[in-house]
């Protein structure tokens, strides 16, 4: 396992940085010293060469190679010529390679012994080259000199020594590479300022210290069980993390998808323009009923994203409905336990009076409805909850001296096993509560409540009705709110809330109808009757 640098990343920056900074003007200065070098030195052979030509169309070179001593009329037009162009030599030579002129005076009147001549004595051509004249090392322009009528006479060869012309190259490249230098201090001070502003913007943190707080944002973040999305000011997703991800049922990492494809009711978008955060709201989210809060990001002082964390209501109204069901039991077999005792009193009270013919037919009476009851239950209704919960109702109508009635024509065999006992307990326990409490305290003809129960039809069919003042029109659509109740009190609003949650998540259907004196009715259906 290999080792973590000890360098800072300060330290890194500006090396790297300086490193990159030399590497491209390296890249950059050599090849432009080596073009440099090719073009001066094709400058001066082109010089060589026009100075060469310029004395080979000399009329008076020209006729100079027919006199009886050439040398003497050439030698001094050459050296004339040479101090004039500021060359290293200029040398006359005829066709047998004889110098007229050369360098050297113990050379004139010798042939010279350099081949590179050839082209210009042989085949009249005229160039430049590096050639070796002597001693000399030279970068050499050759004319070729025509007589009278076009005759091939001689050449004229224009010399500048190659270490003149290296001294103009190491010139150039001592400019090139002080220019560097000064290319190289100017992004050695940018890659400091730049180091030094990436340690700002990093707050001052080292890539291990920054690679830490990932990973324990990463492992908090993921380790909650609320889900956890951000977007940034073009409403793309930041992060997601996995309870998001397990919420709104996505395969892949949402990162970087527009919010609107993966919520498209989302109001995170309208946090980003006004800033306001939102805080427990109810939304349906990915088939769910979960509870949002949606806060925005700032930075210096502006808006740049929002954070939205968001949990499942699901599994808390699933709690709820099972708190709920033992607590309608309970309250179910208190009021059975409590009518109960009411009627014992009843009994003991006519004993005591001797009243024991109108004992005996209160006891029968009792125990013929009770009986009555309970028969309809075991042959309409066979799961024990169910019946313990509308018995319970029942004692608790009894003891409130409301009427409570069960359709004789009800059949529930199915719905139980294809709604479950939960919901089913508590959307009865729900609306028996509200509909005893509805007429409680009216007058003895509207004291009542009936209950109709079939599954046999197309649908499953749960039926509350009631002699109350029903529920006016304009209050129809805020009754399933949470906290919404027309009774006083702390507490109250929340059961036909919770049982229109449970109805639309398993798909049914709850609404009401009655009002202005008529009986009301609560009506719940689902699909998938016989």
């Amino acid at each position: 396992m290999r080792r973590p640098s000890s360098w800072r990343i300060q330290t890194k920056t500006i090396v790297l940085a300086g490193a990159l900074v030399l590497v491209v003007l390296l890249v950059t200065a050599v090849p432009v010293l080596f073009l440099a070098a090719g073009s001066l030195e094709g400058q001066v052979g082109t010089r060589a060469l026009d100075i060469a030509r310029t004395l080979a169309a000399s009329p008076v070179l020209q006729e100079a190679f027919y006199l009886p001593d050439p040398i003497r009329e050439i030698a001094p037009m050459a050296d004339q010529i040479r101090r004039a162009t500021e060359a290293d030599y200029v040398m006359v030579l005829d066709r047998s390679g004889r110098r007229y002129s050369a360098p050297v005076p113990e050379h004139l009147g010798t042939a010279t012994a350099a081949l590179d001549y050839g082209p210009a004595l042989m085949e009249g051509k005229e160039f430049y080259t590096r050639l070796q004249e002597g001693r000399i090392s030279a970068l050499t322009g050759v004319a070729p000199v025509y007589g009278q009528d076009g005759e091939l006479v001689g050449l004229v060869s224009v010399g500048f020594r190659l270490e003149g012309v290296a001294q103009l190259i190491r010139g150039f490249s001592l400019q090139v590479g002080a220019m560097a230098a000064v290319g190289l201090a100017i992004g050695a001070a940018g890659a400091f300022l730049l180091a030094r502003h990436i340690k700002q913007q990093i707050w001052g943190l080292e890539p291990p210290q920054i690679a830490a707080l990932l990973e324990e944002r990463t492992s908090i973040l993921e380790s909650v069980r609320e889900g956890i999305i951000a977007i940034d000011e073009d409403e793309r997703v930041t992060m997601a993390n996995h309870e998001a991800r397990r919420i709104l049922s996505l395969a892949d990492d949402p990162v970087g998808r527009l919010i609107s494809e993966l919520i498209p009711n989302s109001l995170m978008p309208t946090i980003l323009q006004t800033g306001e955060a939102h805080y427990d709201q109810e939304m349906i989210l990915g088939g769910r009923v979960v509870v949002v809060n949606r806060v925005p990001m700032r930075h210096a002082g502006r808006v740049v994203g929002v954070v939205s964390s968001f949990r499942d209501r699901t599994e808390l109204n699933e709690l709820v409905g099972e708190l709920t069901a033992a607590r309608r039991y309970s309250e179910a077999l208190r009021a059975q336990a409590h009518e109960f005792n009411n009627r014992l009193h009843a009994v003991a009270g006519l004993l005591q009076l001797g009243a024991i013919d109108e004992a005996l037919e209160y006891i029968l009476r009792s125990q013929g409805e009770h009986q009555h009851l309970l028969d309809l239950l075991v042959r309409l209704v066979p799961d024990p909850m169910v019946e313990a919960i509308i018995m319970g109702k029942y004692n608790r109508a009894a003891e409130l001296h409301v009427r409570f009635e069960l359709d004789p024509a009800s059949q529930f065999d199915r719905a139980v096993k294809l709604l479950g006992t939960d919901l089913l307990i508590t959307v009865l326990g729900n609306l028996l509560d509200n509909a005893i409490e509805a007429v409680q305290g009216l007058p003895e003809d509207r004291r009542w409540v009936r209950l109709c129960l079939t599954d046999q039809g197309p649908e499953i069919r749960i039926s509350v009705v009631d002699g109350g003042p029903g529920v006016p029109p304009e209050m129809r659509a805020r009754i399933f709110g949470d906290g919404f109740s027309t009774k006083k009190g702390k507490g109250r609003g929340f059961g036909l809330a919770l049982v229109h949650l449970l109805v639309t998540q398993a798909g049914g259907r709850i609404t009401v109808d009655g009002g202005d004196a008529a009986p009301s009715r609560f009506l719940v259906t689902f699909e998938g009757g016989a």
